[in-house]
């Protein structure tokens, strides 16, 4: 089983990271990470010091991509048996003007989707 999981580079993704492990590792499956930027500042040395959370036998690729965050997200998800992303739990306004790309990959990938709300994981 393949598992991507797409991360946005923020400090709190590393506890995104382990609670992915926990859930590869009961699902017998191995974690692609991606991160999609809508520039060209691209930190490879980030994702992959990331990547080190990961358990050894847990791990695949590292992956940048360019363009729209929920967009790329979805085209990717075809290749993977399931995609897990992180939600920061914003609300109102707030949620409405930067929109939420955990509710578009939901809504249109073609896998399951596990959404981690960053606020809750431990």
């Amino acid at each position: 089983m393949k598992i991507l999981a797409a991360v946005d580079l923020s400090e709190d993704q590393t506890r995104m990271i382990k609670q992915t492990a926990t859930w590869a590792e009961r699902l017998y499956a191995t974690v692609d990470l991606m991160y999609v930027s809508d520039s060209t500042d691209h930190d490879l040395k980030r994702l992959e010091s990331l990547m080190a959370f990961m358990p050894t036998g847990l791990r695949g690729s590292c992956w940048i991509r360019q363009g729209d965050p929920g967009e790329t997200v979805v085209a990717a998800a075809s290749e993977y048996d399931a995609v897990i992303v992180a939600t920061h739990g914003r609300t109102g306004v707030t949620r409405m003007l930067m929109g939420s790309v955990a509710e578009r990959v939901i809504r249109q990938a073609p896998c399951p989707v596990l959404v981690l709300r960053l606020s809750l994981v431990g």
